[in-house]
């Protein structure tokens, strides 16, 4: 690993705002998030945004940098998807 960041990286435990955040050695990172105000049911499904090297987000649709809803099944295809992006 090139710096000292955490690769995981979990939010508090509070209804506003739950999740986690993994980063990759290619240093992309995917945010995944559910709670009161969230794209989320709180417990089903959570909203994921990814996040490139340079900090920027990535557009996950033309108009899009957060998905939402996203089923355990989803979100495990963004976690391979963002992992395999090239830093």
């Amino acid at each position: 690993m090139s710096n000292n960041k955490p690769r995981f990286h979990v939010r508090p435990n509070d209804s506003v705002q739950r999740g986690f955040i993994l980063t990759f050695k290619n240093e992309w990172r995917i945010s995944v998030q559910f709670g009161d105000f969230c794209y989320s049911d709180g417990k089903d499904l959570a909203e994921i945004a990814i996040i490139k090297p340079d900090g920027d987000f990535y557009d996950i649709s033309e108009y899009d940098q957060v998905l939402g809803y996203q089923t355990t099944d989803d979100v495990a295809r963004w976690v391979a998807f963002t992992a395999s992006q090239e830093g």
